[in-house]
């Protein structure tokens, strides 16, 4: 804990230090040239990946994330300023990423681990809705950002639940227990499916003993099968 504690200590000295010397508009250090392409991209400089801005500057991005629309819009910005950050981290509304570059957040599911459980729940991926969803979201959110050099790129899905041994603790069930769960009809169903005969190379025999049931006889049968047990 102390070590990150000192390397945040030591980033907010670099950022107060930087910001005495020459900035471009965007945060960026000019005395640490990257390419100038007229949009926000990523370079090698001396072995280390940068962050370039607009103007081809390198930037070390330093923000807070979470700033939400019912916040205090005035306030954010000037403890933004106050405390040297020159970012608005991810998910922060679009007037405050005009003064402090940040990324559009861009949930694609509702699989966060920190969403209540009301609202929380494993999504079939594999669904033509699913994927319609997913375009037309996306297309949403590049559209917001397009022509917004302050936009420095885009989030997708905050702290997503994949793992398997603490979102069964947690949740009581699992992504992958969810989609092979689901009714004979649904693509993610049917996708399980092949992924067992690609597993077994089509000979049930060796799925069955590995799995151990009895109840069914063939990999048709597994699309009715319920793996609850």
């Amino acid at each position: 804990m102390f070590k990150n504690i000192g390397y945040f200590f030591f980033f907010l000295l670099l950022t107060t230090s930087l910001s005495a010397q020459s900035l471009d508009q965007y945060g960026g250090y000019t005395g640490l040239e990257g390419t100038e392409t007229g949009q926000w991209h990523t370079d090698r400089i001396d072995g280390r990946e940068w962050f370039i801005t607009p103007e081809g500057n390198a930037m070390y991005v330093l923000g807070i994330n979470h700033i939400d629309t019912d916040d205090d819009q005035q306030q954010v910005r000037g403890n933004l300023a106050q405390w040297n950050f020159n970012s608005s981290g991810y998910g922060a509304p679009v007037p405050v990423i005009e003064e402090f570059p940040g990324f559009i957040s861009v949930r694609l599911h509702d699989a966060p681990h920190w969403l209540p459980a009301d609202r929380f729940g494993f999504t079939d991926v594999f669904s033509e809705e699913f994927a319609e969803q997913t375009e037309q979201l996306i297309r949403e959110k590049c559209l917001v950002g397009k022509d917004n050099t302050r936009v420095i790129g885009y989030s997708l899905t905050d702290t997503p639940r994949y793992d398997l041994d603490i979102v069964r603790a947690r949740r009581g069930t699992d992504w992958v227990s969810s989609i092979r769960q689901l009714g004979p009809e649904a693509a993610g169903k049917k996708r399980y499916v092949d992924f067992l005969r690609e597993r077994y190379k089509d000979d049930f025999s060796k799925f069955k003993t590995a799995y151990r049931l009895e109840s069914v006889n063939s990999f048709d049968d597994l699309h009715h099968y319920s793996f609850k047990n």
